[in-house]
């Protein structure tokens, strides 16, 4: 839920954001799809544009993060959380289009004709901007990652990751409030954000998973699945559940283990 409004802060404070959509909908005023060209005036179809625009944005991203923070927290493939994610994103597009237009504006009948071509529409667009969100989310992630190693190679310092990070030397525990401690259990990547977990709690960070690793320093931990890092000193044990693979921590607490880093993390055990 913090997650999800961290993010729909960040895009309502973005003037790039607002330009983007300004333009979205001047091009469905102009274009005037599914009808609205021969109900609203230019004036009026600006102003319903503008409105579906909004609603419908904040609502689906909303959605769309609080669903696909909590697949990934129960241990849901990264295919799973994103394909339920947007689906549940869409529906709600669907319904809220429905509410405006039948409730609010009273312009379509309620009959299931209508309900069911305008739901469909609706949430086929929802679908498409949703798989371009994680296509953009995805990209921009791997663009940044050969930026940071160019980077390393040409400033002649040895790699963040090489070195053994201490309590005193790592600019990650800055970031954190003073109440948590330094003792790090595990960092969980939740898009933009990384759940840090202490012993004495957790919380939420603006950084990526990759550069807060880079600052705790890699031998400190073991990457156990694509969105998860713990230290190597709060490994418990590793144990299947329900045909799934899990590491327990020292707090009692649990992390997935992907196969890509199962045999990894036996070794790291058995060290």
């Amino acid at each position: 839920m913090q997650l999800a409004i961290r993010e729909m802060t960040q895009q309502a404070t973005s003037p790039r954001f607002w330009a983007v959509l300004l333009c979205i909908v001047c091009i469905l005023t102009v274009a005037a799809p599914f009808s609205t060209g021969e109900r609203f005036s230019t004036v009026q179809l600006f102003i319903y544009w503008g409105g579906i625009a909004v609603s419908t944005n904040f609502c689906s991203t909303f959605i769309l993060q609080v669903v696909l923070i909590t697949l990934r927290k129960a241990g849901k493939s990264e295919i799973t959380a994103r394909v339920f994610s947007s689906l549940a994103a869409a529906f709600t597009v669907a319904m809220l289009v429905l509410f405006i237009n039948t409730v609010i504006l009273g312009v379509d009948e309620i009959n299931w004709g209508a309900l069911a071509l305008l739901g469909i529409s609706c949430m086929l667009i929802a679908l498409a901007i949703s798989t371009i969100f994680f296509i953009v989310d995805d990209t921009l992630e791997q663009v940044k990652k050969p930026e940071v190693q160019a980077s390393e190679s040409t400033s002649g310092e040895e790699p963040p990751e090489s070195i053994e990070a201490s309590e005193e030397s790592s600019p990650f525990y800055l970031r954190l409030t003073k109440s948590l401690g330094n003792d790090v259990i595990s960092l969980q990547a939740q898009d933009h954000y990384v759940d840090v977990r202490t012993t004495h709690g957790n919380e939420l960070i603006l950084i990526r998973l990759s550069d807060a690793i880079k600052e705790l320093g890699e031998k400190n931990g073991i990457r156990v699945h694509r969105s998860w890092w713990v230290t190597h000193k709060h490994m418990v044990e590793q144990k299947k559940v329900d045909g799934k693979q899990y590491l327990v921590l020292s707090d009692g607490s649990t992390a997935p283990v992907s196969r890509t880093y199962s045999s990894e993390v036996k070794a790291a055990l058995t060290q």
